[in-house]
């Protein structure tokens, strides 16, 4: 069952920054038509998700969001919340701590400085002539 309403869309973020933008899907236990609105109307309105769909079939939570604005522990959070938790099976467990390191590589590697001596061309401004003094 996809409870997705995609007119939704970037609802929570001021803008959608593609560049930061993740989709994950995570297998989830616990999570029947008793809570499975609830949790998803949450992260839904959680800020920086972008979107959230439940494939009841599956069991699994389809999720995208920006990766500066919001992060894996705190949609878990959430899930817990609603008396359902991630699956502790291989497979979800091996996707989930990469989803993690994925998440903690976009956010480390925005700088607002360039180091190194480097100069991003996009911020150069426009130089003037050399002088021709003789």
């Amino acid at each position: 069952m996809d409870t997705s309403d995609s007119s939704e869309s970037s609802k929570n973020t001021p803008e959608t920054r593609a560049v930061h933008l993740v989709v994950r899907h995570l297998k989830l236990e616990g999570i029947d038509s008793s809570n499975e609105r609830a949790m998803l109307n949450e992260i839904e309105t959680t800020y920086g998700v972008d979107s959230a769909s439940y494939e009841a079939t599956s069991n699994t939570l389809h999720i995208a969001y920006d990766a500066m604005e919001c992060n894996l522990e705190g949609l878990e959070n959430i899930i817990l919340k609603h008396g359902g938790d991630v699956s502790h099976d291989w497979n979800t467990t091996f996707k989930e701590g990469y989803y993690r390191f994925l998440d903690g590589n976009i956010r480390d590697h925005v700088v607002s400085e360039v180091w190194g001596g480097h100069t991003d061309p996009s911020m150069e401004t426009e130089k003037s002539p050399p002088s021709k003094n003789k």
